[in-house]
Parts: C-alpha cells; sequence; structure tokens
C-alpha cells in the first residue's frame, strides 16, 4: 500500500507543517547517512513510524521528500496581529503596555530555548480576545496568566500563520533582550558602586558583590552574544 498516494494530492506547502512538528524536525538528529536523515524527516511530516517510512521503496521516498523541498526557503517576515487556532482567536498584544510578569516570562523561554519553547513564548505575546470590532479592526485582549492550555494550542498553529510572524518578532525580541541586559548591566554596575562607596566590607556585602559581579559576567556575555546575531 502507498502511504503517500492521498498526501500528494493534498501537499500545498507550510500551511500542512504545525509548530509542533517544526519543533520536532529541529531536534532530529544531523548526523547519518542521508537516507536515514530522510527517513527521520518523513516521519515527522507524515506522522509515521521510522518503520513504517522504511517499508517504503527509496525510489518512492526520493519522491515524496521532493515535495517538501519548500522547507528550505522560508517565508519573507511579516506581523501577524490575530492568530486563530483549535476555534480560538489570540491577538498580538501592545509592546509598549508589555506587564513585568510578560518581561520575565518572556525572556525566560527566550533563553531556554527559542525554537523548543516558541510554543510558549507566543502564548506570552498573542492573548485572547475579549472583543474585536469589524469596523476598525481593533480588539481588547484578556490580561496575561501562564496558561498551559494556551501554550498547546499554539502547538497546532500551522506554519503559513505562524512563520512569518515568528521571523518578524525574532528580531524585536532579540533587540528587547539586548537592550534589557545593557540596562541590567548598568544597573547592577550602580548597585555595586553603591555598595562600596565609603563602606566597610562586611562578610554579607562581599557575598553580595561577588554575586552582582557573576551576573554582569554572565549579562556582558550574553549581549556580546546578542550583539554579534544579525
Amino acid at each position: 500500500m502507498n502511504i503517500f498516494k492521498k498526501h500528494k494530492e493534498t501537499i500545498k506547502g507550510w500551511k500542512d507543517i504545525k509548530l509542533s512538528q517544526l519543533q520536532k524536525l529541529n531536534s532530529l538528529p544531523t548526523e547519518g547517512d542521508e537516507i536515514e536523515l530522510m527517513v527521520n524527516q518523513l516521519s515527522v511530516l507524515l506522522n509515521k513510524t521510522n518503520d513504517e517510512i522504511e517499508n517504503i521503496p527509496v525510489d518512492e521516498l526520493l519522491a515524496e521528500f521532493k515535495l517538501w523541498g519548500f522547507l528550505k526557503d522560508l517565508p519573507e517576515e511579516k506581523r501577524v496581529d490575530i492568530i486563530e487556532v483549535n476555534g480560538k482567536k489570540y491577538g498580538l498584544c501592545d509592546f509598549s503596555k508589555i506587564t513585568l510578569a510578560q518581561m520575565v516570562d518572556g525572556e525566560a523561554y527566550f533563553e531556554a530555548g527559542i525554537m523548543q519553547n516558541m510554543h510558549k513564548l507566543l502564548s506570552v505575546i498573542y492573548l485572547p480576545i475579549k472583543k474585536y470590532s469589524i469596523i476598525t479592526k481593533k480588539y481588547t485582549i484578556e490580561d496575561y496568566e501562564p496558561d498551559v492550555e494556551r501554550e498547546n494550542d499554539f502547538l497546532d498553529v500551522t506554519m503559513d500563520k505562524l512563520y512569518p510572524t515568528m521571523l518578524f518578532f525574532y528580531h524585536i525580541v532579540k533587540e528587547y533582550l539586548i537592550r534589557t541586559q545593557i540596562y541590567l548591566v548598568e544597573d547592577m554596575e550602580n548597585q555595586m558602586k553603591t555598595m562600596t562607596n565609603g563602606m566597610k566590607m562586611t562578610k554579607e556585602t562581599e557575598q553580595q558583590i561577588q554575586l552582582l559581579t557573576q551576573k554582569i559576567d554572565k549579562l556582558k556575555k550574553l549581549k556580546s552574544v546578542g550583539a554579534g546575531m544579525k
């Protein structure tokens, strides 16, 4: 039985790939022969086991793999204000009104790994829409609260909707983190100056300074890495 027959008739492009599949593709091993890599990728893309894929003749595997050639070409950056998934609509938050909780959670997910935590990052900046005007196209969103269900919803977003906005906001988030790190470094250095200015060093003070120094060094390294990303 040819497991590709029906699939060949329906494949269109990025709309056939969910965020959860892209995350799995991103986590696949990159070492091995070409056939092994192809089997692993098709297993994720077609939601089949490796055994099912391996039982298909090589010529059919190659023909199927060519259908996914668009994966090499990323779509252009584009801001997407509203994302609908699983019957729910989520609106992009106003970055000028972002809360401290969103900043803290967003930075933690970013530093833990952008791709594997993308659904969590999206759950921070896209919140459920409470009210929407079809005339003005404006909307209001719910207040931010961490929500596992919302995170899981974004795992099902198809990449035709998600990839353009992922690329768009990657640069925004990167720039935000760089600026945040610069501010934190300056703030910590000012704290150190205040602590050491005319003060007699106690053991507790020395420990605090040591901790601040470690944090400053870490942030400077992060700032250096972020500044080098293009």
